[in-house]
């Protein structure tokens, strides 16, 4: 008799900048070949393999629509593990607006595909 039951529910992503940051993370560990097992990021089972995120973002560049003056911001705050900051004042950065257009349309993708809620 078991006394409890573990269930592997998929949880989607909240957004697309989490399921961003997630693919980068994954990517980050492949490029250093260490193991995600300790890492928070696997604790929770994701409905898609990392490659899904990439080639849904891959698939938006080769349809142009996303820049890559929009990839090359991905890239810098995916390494960062954070979105770009607003400037002093609160008004978004060119890199922020960047990233924020980039996201609305990396997010109806993901969303189509139930990656994301």
């Amino acid at each position: 008799m078991t006394l409890f039951q573990y269930k592997n529910e998929e949880q989607p992503f909240e957004n697309a900048s989490e399921a961003w940051f997630w693919y980068c993370n994954s990517q980050n560990a492949r490029y250093n070949c260490s193991n995600l097992a300790n890492d928070h990021y696997t604790t929770i089972v994701r409905p898609c393999d990392p490659d899904d995120i990439y080639l849904c973002v891959a698939r938006l560049i080769a349809e142009g629509e996303i820049s890559q003056d929009q990839v090359m911001v991905l890239v810098k705050y995916g390494e960062y593990q954070f979105s770009p900051p607003a400037n002093d004042n609160g008004d978004l950065t060119s890199e922020s607006k960047l990233w924020d257009s980039a996201m609305k349309t990396i997010e109806k993708t993901l969303r189509a595909k139930k990656i994301i809620l």
